[in-house]
């Protein structure tokens, strides 16, 4: 029974692994390489790859000998069409192409992140701009305004009631976009003219909604008094 065992053990080895382990696969590939016939390549010869390919069928050598026939676009005979190198050598093709298509799709796939991004680009798309709030220059007054918005710079029509009822135009500089936009701006206010400047900061909430934050002063042109100025409001850009 032991001897029985052994022998259907050792017909089920590949007949070329003991010469396999041996290296002798080696030396016959090298021995192929090393043929220097005038005008012969044997990377070329059809007749000596198939022979290394039946003769050592369990080498690794013999896939890159198959590679090297199928790309000559020789008719390859039926049993290495069939043998195990083939097979072998369309796993490794098939994998190599799976391989490929992961590679190119994966940098496609978008995964939602948490993090905010902040550009130091200004946006230089057009935006319009409607704003409501409170504020305190000569004393508490509300604001209403509408404008536009062009890249890092804003143009803004808005009326403020306070003791009585301002009209003017401001001009406003956003040199960054994010979460978080700083911004410089220069206002001027009639009927008595009034001119305002002021620094703050527009904090975006949700796409399109922002609150301001704003804090400066503003100067009476006829008066000659300077006063604090301060302002809260939300930003709509649509």
């Amino acid at each position: 029974m032991l001897l029985l065992l052994i022998s259907q053990f050792a017909s089920a080895q590949p007949r070329d692994a003991a010469r396999v382990v041996a290296g002798e696969d080696l030396a016959a590939w090298r021995q192929l390489l090393e043929d220097r016939a005038p005008g012969h390549d044997a990377l070329t010869d059809v007749s000596a790859l198939t022979a290394f390919v039946r003769e050592f069928p369990s080498s690794p050598l013999s896939e890159l000998a198959y590679r090297q026939l199928v790309a000559l676009g020789h008719d390859l005979p039926v049993d290495l069409r069939l043998g195990r190198i083939a097979e072998s050598y369309r796993d490794h093709e098939a994998a190599l192409r799976r391989d490929l298509t992961e590679a190119v799709v994966a940098p496609l796939s978008m995964a939602p992140s948490s993090d905010v991004h902040t550009s130091v680009e200004p946006d230089a798309g057009l935006a319009w701009v409607v704003e409501a709030g409170a504020g305190l220059a000569e004393g508490p007054a509300v604001y209403v305004g509408a404008g536009w918005r062009l890249g890092p710079v804003g143009l803004t029509a808005r009326g403020v009631m306070e003791r009585e009822l301002h009209l003017g135009a401001a001009v406003k500089v956003l040199p960054w976009t994010g979460t978080w936009q700083p911004f410089a701006e220069l206002a001027y206010l009639g009927p008595r003219p009034n001119g305002e400047l002021v620094g703050g900061v527009l904090w975006q909430l949700t796409d399109g909604y922002m609150v301001e934050v704003a804090a400066g002063v503003n100067r009476d042109l006829d008066g000659g008094s300077t006063t604090p100025a301060s302002r809260l409001g939300l930003v709509v850009a649509f």
